[in-house]
């Protein structure tokens, strides 16, 4: 079975596409999937006002292109803290197991198609409710800052590990592949990858 490690951030526009469009093959073919924290901007700093006119011109195809993926994309945030989401995430991970899928997809929802704050405690314990986490044992922990550490040791992995920019695929811990790709492209990489391990032996 493919493994695939994908950094991303769930302020990321691209991140979300990316994410549909592996769900999309992970439906047709097993593949072991490890998502990991990658903090585009930490503390959610404002981005310049340049690139952030960039932004705001280009999100009309941004939203087209999200639409490709079958996503639609409502609201665009700046200045958004993605970290406490990304604790979640990890500490989702540890207390409901089950529910971590559900609650990964979630978040991006909340943060595209939503009205969530994903920097919020409030935010993220009603998120985590509605896919049927204990919200109060979430509260908890996120107080506690459970799972900064972690996050902040695999946005320095991938730093190691060469990704400057997500979404970013790592295949059989050895294939950087960076930004979104449509279904057929992930596809045809996962198939390269493994005839070069049938080949490897």
């Amino acid at each position: 079975m493919t493994h695939i490690t994908v950094y991303s951030d769930y302020v990321c526009p691209y991140c979300y596409m990316g994410y549909a469009s592996l769900q999309q093959v992970a439906a047709e073919q097993p593949l072991d999937i490890e998502w990991r924290a990658y903090e585009l901007r930490a503390g959610g700093e404002e981005p310049p006002p340049a690139y952030k006119a960039r932004i705001e011109e280009h999100w009309p195809q941004t939203r087209r292109m999200a639409e490709e993926y079958g996503l639609d994309l409502r609201a665009l945030r700046f200045g958004i803290d993605s970290r406490p989401a990304h604790q979640a995430y990890k500490i989702v991970q540890g207390l409901a197991p089950e529910q971590a899928a559900a609650f990964h997809e979630a978040l991006f929802a909340g943060h595209w198609s939503g009205d969530y704050k994903i920097s919020q405690h409030d935010d993220l314990v009603a998120i985590a409710e509605s896919v049927g986490v204990d919200g109060a044992a979430l509260r908890e922990r996120l107080q506690a800052e459970v799972g900064w550490e972690e996050v902040r040791a695999e946005t320095e992995l991938a730093q190691q590990q060469g990704v400057s920019g997500v979404p970013a695929f790592i295949f059989d811990n050895q294939y950087l592949v960076s930004g979104t790709r449509p279904p057929d492209q992930l596809r045809a990489i996962i198939e390269r990858v493994r005839e070069l391990a049938e080949e490897g032996g």
